[in-house]
């Protein structure tokens, strides 16, 4: 314990009281599990009249902590301290509260033999196990302690599921039915009381080390360090906490002396075996070119990985910011890096990408955000234009004619997934969960609109992405010459059409979002112009590629 936090403790009784209040939680939830063996009126009537006691105690620390947080001698780490000690106590008093309602609902069964529908003596032990361990958690400042206290919730949560289960089965026979309503109800208040025991834990950790991250995450982040890592949850810094569109919560992670950098993400098991799977893949096809994995933690249907830490600057960083020497190294080092990932890879498996499809799948969305563009015919200048979802119909055929031989693709080819280092002359890639066997242009056709989407750049920086921009698609294109494939150019614009119009549903940007549309609809109506003649003709207009 810190000369902090002794100090607060000292004044106005505030530590005597929270003593206190835990040693007498704790014994209220041994009086409720003696009642329920053995229920007596004498049994109740102690048990609710120490009630009243430690409600009083509760007020009385949250009247100490209040007088405590408006000292103005009191600094930013002891206002968080005082906010969990409220916590604390609160949730303390929640659980004598519970152990009151069950007194209630054994009232309420005659025969006063409601013990005999489940074990409550397994409940009792997890929530005292908790109570226990709350001083220890505070007065050690031990974040191990209070991730302890806070997996005893799901403890808890297994146990009334199995008894929710048995109880309902039971209840169907129509016996008995008084008591085992009594015992769900019962089970219902020693779960809730492991919630309880969760916010407990999730104050302690949020005092000690912030709280940026939510308790699944640092009990995941716990899970995961490595066993031969000497570094404790207390030895590590949370920087940049973000959350994907898919769910996962990513932040870079460090080591508070200056050590090691890592990446640590939790989330949805699929996704991340889907993920861990691809880095497999990857490594055996071109070793080093995605982020090892360190560690791999599995807790029911979620999970955390942590992952190496690239060192270098993004490919979206270096075209906003990068001079342009370094810019040209990067552009090099992209297309050559997929130049040779498509050379190792290539397959005579026959892919179609369905370009097509993926938009229509995708409209609703956009529609959702900019239900302007679900406008129907127009008519500018005495022309008749039709609709988009008209536009999409018309080409829509071409999804069953256009295949490709296969290579490895990334899968979300963005310029936030492509880390950079230019005087290396080297790219590496990350968040490869959608990597699989597919046509070359679903990544070429990302890679090109997402520099297209970034906003709010100045002039010079606009036309270095367009620069970019064609460099890329002349690189693509030129391979695409090589390969003797005589589709791509059709293939580039339906994909380059359906990422500007599935992109706008992420950009709230009017002006923007506007002629990314309408570069979308260019190239749809300039490819339904050539009718059957596109497989065989068609030609792409660069012009359509920038902005």
């Amino acid at each position: 314990m810190t000369a902090m936090t002794e100090e607060l403790l000292s004044r106005e009784g505030l530590g005597n009281n929270l003593r206190f209040l835990i040693v007498e939680v704790g014994r209220q939830v041994r009086r409720v599990l003696d009642y329920l063996q053995t229920p007596t009126p004498a049994k109740a009537r102690e048990l609710l009249g120490r009630d009243d006691y430690i409600d009083q105690l509760h007020s009385a620390i949250s009247r100490q902590c209040l007088a405590l947080e408006s000292d103005p001698n009191s600094g930013e780490s002891a206002l968080k301290f005082l906010k969990a000690l409220e916590t604390v106590s609160a949730n303390l008093e929640r659980i004598a509260d519970f152990c009151e309602n069950i007194v209630t609902h054994v009232n309420n069964v005659p025969s006063g033999d409601v013990a005999t529908e489940s074990n409550f003596d397994e409940y009792g032990a997890r929530v005292l196990e908790g109570v226990d361990l709350i001083g220890e958690a505070l007065e050690q400042s031990d974040v191990h302690v209070a991730l302890e206290i806070c997996k005893l919730e799901r403890d808890l949560d297994h146990l009334y599921e199995g008894d929710l289960r048995q109880l309902t089965r039971r209840l169907a026979s129509g016996r008995h039915t008084k008591r085992r309503i009594a015992a769900l109800f019962i089970a219902h208040y020693f779960e809730r009381m492991g919630d309880s025991l969760e916010n407990i834990g999730e104050a302690i950790i949020s005092w000690l080390l912030g709280d940026r991250l939510k308790i699944q995450q640092i009990s995941a982040l716990g899970d995961v360090l490595p066993d031969d890592d000497q570094s404790t949850l207390e030895d590590i810094e949370l920087h940049d906490v973000f959350e994907t569109r898919s769910g996962c919560h990513i932040s870079r992670v460090g080591e508070a002396n200056g050590g090691r950098l890592a990446i640590f993400k939790e989330g949805k098991l699929r996704k991340l075996a889907s993920e861990r799977q691809s880095v497999e893949e990857w490594e055996a096809i071109m070793p080093g070119l995605v982020a090892n994995i360190y560690s791999f933690h599995v807790r029911g249907d979620t999970g955390a990985v942590l992952y190496e830490y690239l060192e270098g600057t993004t490919f979206q960083q270096m075209l906003v910011g990068g001079d342009d020497a370094d810019v040209a190294e990067a552009v090099a080092a992209v297309g050559n890096t997929l130049r040779d990932i498509w050379q190792r890879t290539r397959t005579d498996q026959r892919s179609r990408p369905r370009f097509v499809a993926q938009l229509q799948s995708r409209l609703p969305e956009v529609y959702a955000v900019h239900p302007e563009f679900r406008s129907g015919h127009q008519s500018i200048a005495g022309r008749q234009y039709a609709s988009f979802d008209e536009l999409v119909d018309r080409v829509a055929w071409l999804d069953e004619r256009l295949q490709c031989f296969s290579v490895r693709i990334h899968g979300d080819l963005n310029v936030d997934n492509i880390i950079c280092r230019p005087r290396e002359k080297r790219v590496r890639l990350i968040d490869v969960h959608r990597s699989r066997s597919m046509d070359y242009a679903q990544d070429v056709t990302v890679l090109l609109v997402s520099g297209q989407r970034l906003r709010g750049l100045d002039q010079p920086v606009r036309q270095r992405i367009n620069q970019v921009t064609r460099w890329l698609f002349d690189f693509a294109r030129e391979y695409a010459r090589e390969q003797d494939d005589g589709t791509f150019e059709l293939r580039t614009a339906l994909g380059v059409a359906r990422s500007l119009a599935t992109s706008t549903r992420f950009v709230l940007d009017r002006e923007l979002a506007s002629s990314m549309y309408l570069r979308a609809r260019y190239l749809l109506t300039h490819i339904a112009d050539y009718g059957d003649a596109a497989l065989t003709r068609y030609r792409l207009p660069e012009a359509a590629l920038v902005d």
